[in-house]
């Protein structure tokens, strides 16, 4: 098919087919139109040359095993799936409408698409199939707002995804629609424009995200960013949504905005520099296992719950004195964990909960020359509070036990001087 279009009801390598059983169709340019009602496979050879062709399928669904050379424009509604064992060589894809499916039995040397791809409004380009190979690793994919790239559960790597807009019904325009699964992307993801992620599974990507525009996370699992992100107009994280941050640039350089009962949680022992706002049922928690975590933004905005969950979380820097935490704020204190809150932060007017020991000497709650002014509640037996500085500490917000007859011990070397003044 060189022009025009071919207008089918039937495929099939066996029975009735309107294009026969067998031999290779070469598409040069028109169009192959399948108007068949039924989903249809054809295992012949499919070659392409040029840009020009078009797949389309406005009712049923066609499967091809080996299509190479060239890209096809995909239009209309019905799903086109890419599957077999051979090698899509070369092969690149425009998705104007309804969902390519990649479903190679793939390897490192076997593809679904192999050349430049993109996916336009109303169209998705699924990942299916085994190997973890379904894109060669040179190929750019590019989603134009309206488009979606699903992950579907599965893992890739290529050289980038280029991210628009919103996705079909502003569910996102990439998305892991597998629930109960982990999706990890391994690319770049340049920003052409404000972008949302959403989706039911988890989703790890792995490269750096850049642009001056906005990330809006969604989905109802987990987004781990795990590089230095270099986006600029902040991260917002939807009520009932997580996000995970491996790297201290992993938000870009922009605030972080929790919306609702949405979650941050920072997993590296790195600075957060990021302004980062909240409500009162918004959530950051900081699960580091060892070492500092040390948040040096604008907290002044967050009225939400800090949960110390592991190694030490440092409130320290300059920044952190001109725009401390919110007073309606909760710092919730993990036994084994410690909170240390060191000059020049010198006040801090947010509630404290203890919950037992300390992370290092100087206590689950450690003061290095600071006052607590907000209130201070024991919430186990065995709650230590220390002072890591040679100046003395304060806490002039008021103790308390929840009527349980919790005591607090007090721990470090350098300064044995804690005054209560409540």
């Amino acid at each position: 098919i060189s022009a025009g279009t071919l207008s089918v009801n039937t495929i099939a390598d066996s029975g009735t087919s309107a294009i026969g059983n067998a031999g290779t169709l070469t598409l040069s340019g028109g169009k192959l139109s399948y108007t068949g009602a039924a989903a249809t496979t054809t295992a012949r050879t499919v070659t392409v040359s040029g840009t020009a062709s078009i797949i389309d399928l406005p009712n049923g669904n066609l499967e091809l095993n080996t299509i190479s050379g060239g890209t096809i424009t995909k239009t209309s509604a019905g799903t086109l799936t890419l599957s077999g064992s051979a090698d899509n060589a070369s092969f690149g894809l425009t998705v104007n409408g309804g969902t390519v499916i990649l479903n190679k039995a793939s390897t490192s040397t076997v593809h679904g698409v192999g050349a430049a791809t993109t996916v336009n409004s109303g169209g998705t380009l699924q990942l299916s199939g085994t190997g973890g190979d379904q894109i060669y690793s040179g190929v750019t994919v590019t989603v134009n707002s309206g488009g979606v790239f699903d992950a579907n559960g599965l893992s890739e790597g290529l050289t980038s995804l280029a991210l628009n807009g919103t996705g079909i019904s502003s569910s996102g325009a990439l998305v892991n629609s597998a629930a109960s699964t982990t999706s990890t992307l391994t690319c770049t993801f340049p920003l052409g424009a404000d972008t949302s992620i959403g989706g039911a599974g988890n989703l790890t990507l792995t490269g750096v995200m850049s642009g001056a525009h906005a990330l809006t996370y969604l989905g109802n699992g987990i987004l781990t960013l795990s590089s230095a992100n270099t986006f600029t107009l902040g991260l917002t994280i939807n009520a009932g949504s997580t996000v995970l941050l491996n790297a201290a640039a992993g938000a870009g350089t922009g605030t972080v905005t929790i919306n609702g009962n949405g979650i941050l949680k920072l997993n590296a022992a790195v600075v957060f520099a990021n302004t980062i706002t909240g409500g009162a049922t918004s959530v950051i928690t900081v699960s580091t296992a060892s070492g500092n975590t040390s948040m040096t933004g604008d907290l002044s905005t967050f009225t939400g719950t800090v949960n110390c969950n592991g190694g030490q979380t440092l409130i320290s820097a300059a920044n952190n004195a001109a725009h401390p935490i919110n007073a309606a704020a909760t710092w919730n204190i993990a036994n084994g964990a410690t909170l240390d809150m060191a000059t020049p932060y010198v006040t801090d007017a947010a509630s404290v909960i203890v919950n037992g020991v300390g992370n290092n000497a100087f206590g689950c709650l450690r003061l290095d020359a600071c006052n607590q002014t907000g209130p201070v509640l024991l919430n186990a037996a065995n709650c230590t509070i220390g002072n890591g500085n040679a100046a003395a500490s304060t806490i002039s917000g008021v103790i308390s036990d929840g009527g349980h007859g919790y005591g607090f011990t007090r721990t470090g070397t350098v300064n044995n001087t804690l005054i209560l003044s409540a």
